[in-house]
């Protein structure tokens, strides 16, 4: 498990666009299916992967409205992933304290592929991460980043 969160915050500005189409959350263990197009170059004809995130203990989301001071948050996993999120964004907060602290809080700036909301913020924290690629085989952060950059270098 790769526990550099600098890592992390790179990996999800990598994956601005990727469409998060399933997970699953269980003991502090976040688990996304995600929709990318850096999995083709990962395992030829696979379009998902997945990404582990270890030490989930907040997960909550903020939906985009109107009115700001009558934004409620989601706290419930099933009723958070059904939107149909799409990552546009990410902010690591507390960034001066991540070393001591070996876990941070991250906001994911999102939209819905499936309109159910405009826009929103998903909250998280997170002390490690893993990738897998569509057949559950282990990829590295290098091989992603690698394959990551052909994709941009390609367009």
């Amino acid at each position: 498990m790769n526990q550099d969160l600098y890592f992390l915050e790179d990996l999800f500005i990598r994956l601005q666009g990727s469409h998060i189409t399933d997970y699953s959350y269980s003991n502090s263990i976040l688990r996304f299916q995600l929709q990318t197009a850096v999995a083709a170059l990962l395992l030829p004809g696979s379009y998902a992967m997945h990404l582990v995130l270890e030490g989930c203990y907040r997960i909550y989301f903020f939906s985009y409205n109107q009115d700001q001071e009558n934004r409620k948050s989601l706290d419930n996993p099933s009723q958070i992933f059904v939107k149909g999120l799409i990552i546009q964004g990410i902010e690591l907060r507390n960034r001066q304290n991540s070393i001591n602290q070996n876990k941070e809080d991250f906001i994911l700036y999102c939209n819905s592929c499936r309109n159910t909301i405009e826009a929103g913020e998903l909250h998280l924290n997170a002390h490690g991460f893993q990738l897998y690629d569509q057949e559950f085989g282990k990829v590295s952060y290098k091989a992603f980043c690698k394959a990551s950059d052909q994709l941009k270098t390609a367009f």
